[in-house]
Formats: C-alpha cells, structure tokens, sequence
C-alpha cells in the first residue's frame, strides 16, 4: 500500500464505526454525564441512541470531550 507522507503513513481514509454499549444508572440520574474520547482519526462523528451528539474534525491524539446528559437512558 502506497500512502501519503503527510498521513505518518498511517492509513486514514474511509469509514469506520465503533460502538459502545453502557447502561446508565439510577444513581446516575440528575448528575451531569460526559464521554471523554483519547483521540479519533479525522472527521469522527459522534451518535448516541440515534441522537448526533456531535462532531470532531481534528485528527488522533486531540482528547475531547462531549456531554451525553440529555441522550442517556436509565
């Protein structure tokens, strides 16, 4: 495979999907919720329970963090 320099040689192109699954708790409810991600490839847009929550254009070791209060079912 023959990728571009300015990748790291890193093959970054196409689609992707992970999934997590997790169940909120009761002694959950009424606390604010985030999900902190470690860093996603280019353009990862982020879902929860068919809600898009948000998105991140920026490339892997950026750290963000997305609030998923109002999409959490308990």
């Amino acid at each position: 495979m023959d990728l571009q320099s300015t990748s790291g040689k890193l093959p970054f192109g196409g689609n992707r999907l992970v999934q997590k699954h997790f169940t909120g708790s009761e002694l959950d409810k009424g606390k604010c919720i985030y999900i902190d991600f470690d860093g996603a490839m280019s353009y990862a847009k982020i879902w929860l329970n068919g809600q898009f929550l948000g998105e991140w254009p920026y490339g892997i070791h950026i750290i963000f963090r997305l609030e998923i209060t109002p999409y959490i079912r308990f």
